[in-house]
């Protein structure tokens, strides 16, 4: 291995050791409290570290967030791609979701109490982040749902607006979670969400 590229896997594993701390940190203490001092304690580094690799705390704080969306979409996409049929790629874009938020709360704990204690240029910006991977997963779920219905697999429906009904079915889940106090139970969740989108509510005789 050449001297470069030990420099360079060392700057990765660096900045992933700050984006784990600062994610804990951030959950803990709010957006507001937690200082980079705090951060740079939890990373057991100097602060001058990191600004090394971040010029400010909100820099930072987008930066767990975008982190924590690219490993979860990278999971959501791999799960889908090794199911074979429609209903089994929606559950496991649910399953690898829940999945991924049970495993790392810290995130949801972020991007609920910051929703509502962040400055306004926070909210522009988280929104404009919210909105921008809103957009990737819908797309990825309409994607399945019309080779669904290309396959004849499920029926003709307006697979833009039933994609964003279910990514909104998935997150409440989430929500339910940690608004509820309940153990996640993600995989029993994305059966039974599957379920009763694919064969509803009725009672069947």
């Amino acid at each position: 291995m050449s001297r470069k590229t030990r420099r360079e896997k060392e700057k990765l594993r660096r900045k992933n050791q700050i984006l784990i701390a600062a994610g804990n940190v951030f959950s803990r203490k709010g957006y507001h409290n937690a200082t980079l001092e705090d951060i740079a304690r939890k990373a057991e580094l100097g602060k001058g570290t990191i600004y090394w690799y971040f010029t400010s705390k909100a820099e930072l704080f987008m930066a767990v967030l975008q982190a924590g969306a690219d490993e979860r979409f990278l999971r959501v996409k791999r799960a889908a791609e090794k199911a074979h049929d429609c209903r089994s790629r929606v559950e496991a874009i649910a399953r690898e979701q829940l999945r991924y938020f049970a495993e790392k709360r810290y995130l949801m704990r972020i991007l609920s109490s910051e929703a509502v204690f962040a400055t306004q240029e926070m909210k522009r910006e988280m929104n404009r982040f919210m909105s921008g991977r809103y957009k990737v997963y819908s797309g990825l779920i309409e994607s399945v749902l019309k080779h669904g219905v290309a396959d004849g697999e499920i029926r003709r429906v307006d697979v833009r607006k039933m994609s964003h009904m279910l990514l909104t079915i998935f997150h409440s889940s989430v929500y339910y979670w940690q608004f509820e106090g309940v153990k996640p139970r993600p995989d029993a969740d994305a059966r039974v969400m599957c379920r009763v989108i694919f064969e509803g509510l009725e009672k069947k005789i």
